[in-house]
């Protein structure tokens, strides 16, 4: 493929991404940020600078995926991997790959911390011992569904990159981006991608197969879609497929319509398919689809994906996965709840069939989708991945399968902690709590042994470390791996060891 073939138009873009990939081939190691709303071409400019730096660059890709089956770090791991440095050879980042090492012997949270830098800074040394033989570009796709460990490490890189031969580029929608990303763009190279201007945009039409549509009619797709390169694409396919020169008669709001319509022109066994895979996500898995029932088969499920392929719903990557988010969310917006949870189950068992415990945070996030019928398993799972993602060091992440689990299970709480069954209490403690603490009184719910409590959905202090100044006024409490936390986040707050 040609330099620049995916990416239409956008002449500025270009010249900066090309700037930004000469600045770090001379030494000038920075991070860059690309912004803008589902569609617009981010990915495409990801690509162009992919094949810019492909000659004499080593290109290392990551993307974040949405949803709670992720591990902290997630992007970072793909990135590491692709370095093809065994993880022996990684120092601390080595950390990263194997949750056991997460059982260390620490308090408190400057030991997390202390044990995050040293993390970071491994990243960090194994990026520019790279650069040893030839410069080396990172690309981060969806950054806008980063933990926020991953999004912690940005500005550390930024500073350790400074005079190596080091770009980081990251993608994201900047109407889902969280305020932590958001607040990079002000230190990083960053520019945002608006609509395609109409020049542009016919030029993309006359590039797509088919017949060209009139050129009022291609204005007028442009003016309906505001110059948005997939919109532009999906309105210009449909009315190809209508056989007529008339614009469809309304665009549903984020193009939705569309995509269903485009959905709906498939043989109904390949849909079905395609619902089962848009529950299991956006890879889409056939070994797996067939363990939950979706195919008899590898070879018929690898069949039934050939009419998504040429719809262009499905790339033809290995493995193939759904070309845009927006496919998958209309597959998943049109589909019943019960079907959902039925098929969420079942994936879910498929998942510990195959890999055991070892997918915890994956099989917890379909669990907690299938409904009542999976809660004590759900909760089990949610217990798992929260200890993986605290051997990860990802203390913070770790709040967040708890969170899912009791909410739930047990709904809200107007205690500080939610208690949920006791397979949570019998999981995170090793002996039973007393109903009446010395330094803290909480309460014991009907029919519930008392245990440890894990935190309320609102609980923002996993990992802090901190205690207000008296502990009869403290609001939260949680025994993460490496010691327990007290906090109140209105009061302030003074270091604190684990209690014995």
């Amino acid at each position: 493929m040609e330099l620049g073939e995916r990416l239409v138009g956008r002449a500025d873009v270009k010249a900066a991404v090309v700037a930004a990939l000469e600045d770090a081939r001379s030494g000038a190691g920075h991070l860059l940020l690309i912004g803008g709303e589902a569609g617009i071409g981010k990915s495409a400019v990801l690509s162009y600078l992919a094949d810019a730096a492909r000659d004499d660059c080593r290109v290392l890709r990551g993307f974040c995926l949405a949803g709670s089956g992720v591990p902290p770090y997630w992007p970072w791991i793909q990135v590491l991997r692709a370095t093809g440095v065994a993880a022996g050879h990684l120092g601390e980042a080595g950390r990263l790959f194997d949750t056991t090492s997460g059982a260390i012997d620490t308090n408190g949270a400057l030991a997390a911390a202390d044990a995050r830098f040293r993390v970071h800074d491994a990243i960090g040394r194994v990026l520019t011992t790279l650069t040893a033989d030839r410069p080396v570009v990172v690309m981060l796709d969806d950054l806008h569904w980063a933990d926020e460990q991953s999004l912690v490490v940005l500005p550390f890189l930024t500073q350790a990159i400074a005079a190596d031969r080091v770009l980081i580029v990251g993608a994201y929608r900047d109407t889902e981006a969280p305020p932590a990303l958001l607040g990079l763009t002000g230190s990083a190279r960053h520019f945002q991608l608006t609509g395609l201007t109409l020049t542009e945009v016919q030029a993309m039409v006359r590039a797509m197969p088919g017949t060209t549509p009139p050129t009022d009619l291609t204005q007028k797709v442009w003016r309906r879609s505001a110059g948005n390169p997939f919109f532009v694409r999906e309105l210009t396919r449909l009315i190809q497929a209508q056989g007529n020169d008339r614009l469809p008669g309304h665009l549903p709001a984020g193009i939705i319509e569309t995509v269903r319509r485009r959905l709906a022109r498939l043989p109904s066994d390949s849909a079905r398919l395609l619902d089962w895979a848009a529950v299991a996500g956006r890879d889409i898995e056939v070994t797996l689809l067939v363990h939950a029932g979706a195919a008899s088969d590898e070879p018929t499920g690898f069949g039934l994906l050939v009419p998504a392929r040429r719809a262009g719903i499905v790339t033809t990557d290995d493995p193939p996965r759904f070309t845009h988010d927006l496919f998958r969310d209309a597959v998943l917006d049109a589909m019943p709840q019960p079907a959902a949870e039925t098929r969420n189950l079942a994936i879910a068992r498929a998942l510990q069939a195959r890999s055991g415990t070892g997918d915890a945070a994956r099989i917890a996030a379909h669990l907690l989708a299938a409904g009542p019928s999976a809660r004590e398993g759900a909760v089990e799972f949610s217990v798992r991945a929260a200890r993986d993602a605290s051997a990860r060091l990802g203390h913070d992440d770790a709040c967040a399968p708890c969170r899912c689990s009791t909410t739930a299970t047990r709904g809200g709480s107007s205690c500080c902690w939610n208690w949920p069954p006791r397979t949570i209490g019998t999981a995170r403690s090793r002996r039973p709590a007393p109903a009446t603490d010395k330094r803290r009184r909480w309460p014991t719910p009907s029919g519930t042994l008392p245990r440890w409590p894990v935190p309320r959905s609102d609980c923002r202090c996993w990992g802090t470390g901190r205690r207000p100044p008296s502990m009869t006024s403290c609001n939260c409490s949680v025994r993460p791996t490496i010691g327990w936390v007290w906090t109140r986040p209105t009061a302030p707050c003074t270091p604190w060891s684990s209690p014995a």
